[in-house]
């Protein structure tokens, strides 16, 4: 098992005068894709309607994909190539609503990682709100069957509100069904213009 990098934008490994051409560019440059836009289901197997996982190099699965006008422009700085404008995280539960974020924030989004970095301040909102201790030697949140019956019982959900950024969009990505990044949905990723 293994990864390879979809960004299209080209990788600098020890100066900026050298870079060297992504994964999704050698593939369009010889003419094996026809765009450097991609199409990602991440898929789930453990609710709702079990959703399978699905990448598509080179367009999408208009299959998977309904079209509609939510976008998200990609950071100039190729590092935080994928960053999203959090509005907002909300928990809501059987005890009600309460924001765990008190303003809205960047975040970078790293497929790498299964979990998410977050400034302690908002680490410390989701420890009340979810009974959650950090544990320091895996440097962790570790959630037991207790906490993790209790959480199911409330109903305890937690919600990222995505802001959209002003100005040109040149690149983008979409999401269908208003659940953007969400293991159902299917993503658009795309620097160049999308056509339906």
């Amino acid at each position: 098992m293994g990864m390879f990098g979809l960004k299209p934008a080209s990788s600098n490994f020890s100066t900026f005068n050298d870079p060297v051409p992504s994964y999704m560019s050698s593939l369009k440059t010889q003419n094996k894709i026809p765009s450097l836009t991609y199409g990602y289901t991440a898929g789930n197997q453990y609710r709702f309607n079990k959703v399978l996982g699905s990448l598509t190099l080179g367009g999408y699965d208009a299959s998977l994909f309904e079209f509609n006008e939510v976008t998200y422009t990609f950071n100039a700085d190729s590092s935080f190539y994928l960053t999203v404008n959090i509005d907002a995280i909300m928990f809501s539960g059987d005890s009600g609503n309460k924001p765990l974020s008190p303003e809205p924030f960047s975040a970078c989004v790293d497929s790498t990682v299964p979990y998410l970095y977050l400034r302690i301040s908002v680490c410390e909102q989701f420890e009340d709100a979810f009974g959650l201790t950090y544990d320091n030697v895996s440097e962790l949140y570790l959630v037991n069957d207790t906490l993790h019956s209790k959480l199911l019982a409330e109903s305890a959900n937690v919600t990222f509100p995505l802001r959209m950024r002003l100005g040109k969009l040149e690149s983008s990505i979409r999401s269908d069904s208003g659940m953007a990044l969400s293991p159902e949905s299917h993503t658009l990723f795309s620097s160049e213009k999308i056509c339906k």
